[in-house]
């Protein structure tokens, strides 16, 4: 399959999420708190945002981000949903329309309600959250670091639909530190191998305070084409060798550490 059909594919499974995302506003309107609501906005989001990258839609995936950003906050309980963020909301799902469309922002139009909206949808991100200079770096805090183990493993046939692993790996290296290992092991003989097909696995180390959910989020396009484990080893960062082992038995990164 072209490049090009792999982006029509994705502007049509783009519309798509643009349509699921207003109906699920729309139910949202009427039950602000309901969680099932939230998360399916952000994972139509967060689709958006990531199918945009991979296809080269980056006004939609960057503009994306934000509005994922802010209903990450929501779904974790540091915001709640009211008029303005509904509001924002929507006129932001209109405009991710146009930026499917080849004019994007080749429209002067469409610049402008590009920078209005980013600026309304960081205001509502900032607002009421400022912290003092002493905690606002809580979150990177030892105590809140966590070292996380996951194996993934992409169906062999997963390019298909215009997946690039990579990709995904890269998107972990944005929530903490990252050690990849890739293994080669199931690569066939050379005159076996099918170019279409994906041979490679991984196994990750990653420290982050983002937690679990953060980092299956990163699976969600291939969640249906992988196998794929997420398992929290140890709190603060095992990548650096500084941790504290959660377990009744010390692990062997902590023996280690006493006698460094």
């Amino acid at each position: 399959m072209s490049i090009d059909k792999f982006k029509e594919k994705f502007i049509e499974e783009a519309s798509d999420n643009i349509h699921d995302l207003e109906n699920a506003l729309l139910e949202l309107e009427e039950n602000t708190s309901n969680k099932d609501l939230i998360e399916r906005v952000f994972r139509a989001m967060h689709s958006l945002k990531g199918g945009g990258a991979m296809f080269g839609f980056v006004a939609l995936s960057e503009f994306t981000h934000n509005l994922e950003t802010l209903y990450d906050k929501v779904r974790n309980g540091l915001k709640v949903i009211n008029r303005q963020i509904l509001d924002v909301t929507f006129e932001s799902a209109d405009h991710m329309k146009s930026l499917l469309t080849d004019e994007g922002l080749l429209n002067n139009d469409n610049k402008l309600i590009h920078k209005q909206l980013s600026s309304k949808i960081e205001a509502l991100i900032a607002e009421g959250e400022q912290k003092s200079e002493i905690n606002k770096y809580d979150d990177l805090s030892e105590s809140s670091t966590k070292t996380y183990y996951i194996y993934f493993e992409p169906n062999e046939d997963v390019f298909a639909n215009g997946t690039n692993p990579l990709y995904l790996i890269d998107e972990l290296h944005t929530l903490g530190n990252c050690q990849v290992f890739a293994h080669f092991n199931k690569i066939p003989l050379i005159d076996e191998i099918d170019i279409n097909k994906c041979y490679t696995y991984w196994e990750i180390l990653l420290a982050t305070s983002k937690g679990d959910n953060s980092i299956a989020d990163v699976f969600i396009f291939v969640e249906d084409q992988c196998k794929l484990e997420i398992n929290e080893l140890v709190v603060g960062d095992i990548t650096t060798h500084k941790a504290t082992c959660n377990r009744e038995k010390r692990c062997r990164y902590c023996r280690n550490k006493k006698s460094d």
